[in-house]
């Protein structure tokens, strides 16, 4: 009997045991899933936090921005710097700025060319060839 190889039956107890692994599996494998998708939700849900907050920040920039833009001190500002404009009574001075001479002194005038002007055939052919054309 040594060559044969008996086959006993699985006993209840032990069905029950592979059935109770299964199920045990299951329930971790699925624990996992929902721990990874709520890791996921939280990460998620922390990005839309940031993305409503720099909305807001943007809103009250926006408000701020708004309340300058209509108060008066505002529009002088842009009236007189942006504008140029002036009140009734007052007078616009224009100063014009020359930074690299003084105001007071005149460039001296250009002299004539005395030699006569070239042809166009001609300063084309001495910058092709260094020569005298014929």
């Amino acid at each position: 009997m040594a060559g044969k190889s008996e086959s006993r039956p699985i006993s209840i107890p032990q069905m029950l045991a592979v059935v109770g692994l299964v199920v045990i599996g299951y329930f971790v494998y699925s624990l996992g899933w929902m721990v990874w998708d709520g890791l996921s939700l939280k990460r998620i849900a922390e990005e839309y936090e940031r993305d409503i907050a720099s909305v807001k920040a943007e809103i009250a920039d926006l408000e701020w921005q708004q309340a300058r833009v209509a108060s008066d001190a505002y529009v002088e500002e842009y009236a007189r710097n942006i504008r140029k404009w002036v009140r009734a009574g007052e007078t616009a001075v224009v100063v014009l700025d020359a930074p690299d001479s003084d105001w007071r002194t005149r460039p001296e005038p250009r002299t004539r060319r005395t030699e006569p002007r070239k042809e166009y055939w001609q300063e084309w052919w001495a910058l092709f060839w260094d020569s005298p054309p014929p």
